[in-house]
């Protein structure tokens, strides 16, 4: 209240407000006589992904929120090979985010299964994935590089063994 419009360091103002990680972009400017004007981009929540503990991950790879273990929003999963602590604000970029959310989609859009959407991917540490169904599907491991190749001969070999497999994997796993 006492702060004086002019004496207010806009940059350090900026710098404050962008230590928070929901924020991607800010922008404050005087209006003068009496205001000063703040614009502020919001990241949006891509994922989760599972280090030590479950964390809300940003479009842009970036730490939002820790996460409770029960009742997760309905995003992609993804889980690291090892427990990793996570903080918000951290990038994720190096970790594989980025390529893991992308294949999480890309299986969304051409499912492997008719109707099976991935339930988890892993991150694995020699840069590939592996992909989980649900319970009773085995888990299925692609490499990050000519991704589309491996998925159209993946899902040519389901296809072959689509029906013996659904049917092994429904008598394993009652709906």
């Amino acid at each position: 209240p006492r702060a004086s419009l002019l004496g207010t360091d806009l940059a350090a103002l900026t710098q404050r407000v962008l230590r928070n990680p929901w924020i991607r972009e800010v922008a404050i400017r005087r209006q003068l006589p009496l205001s000063l004007v703040v614009r502020v981009v919001e990241r949006e929540p891509a994922g989760i992904l599972i280090g030590e503990r479950p964390v809300l991950v940003s479009t842009d790879e970036v730490v939002l929120a820790a996460l409770g273990e029960g009742g997760l929003p309905d995003l992609p999963i993804l889980r690291l090979p090892r427990p990793v602590p996570l903080a918000p604000g951290q990038s994720v970029a190096p970790l594989g985010f980025g390529p893991g959310l992308a294949l999480w989609r890309q299986l969304r859009q051409t499912p492997l299964l008719p109707s099976e959407p991935p339930q988890e991917i892993g991150l694995l540490a020699d840069g590939s994935f592996a992909v989980r169904m649900r319970p009773g599907l085995p888990v299925v491991k692609v490499r990050a590089e000519a991704l589309e190749g491996q998925m159209d001969r993946l899902r040519r070999a389901l296809s072959l063994a689509g029906a013996s497999a659904e049917a092994s994997a429904a008598r394993r796993c009652p709906s």
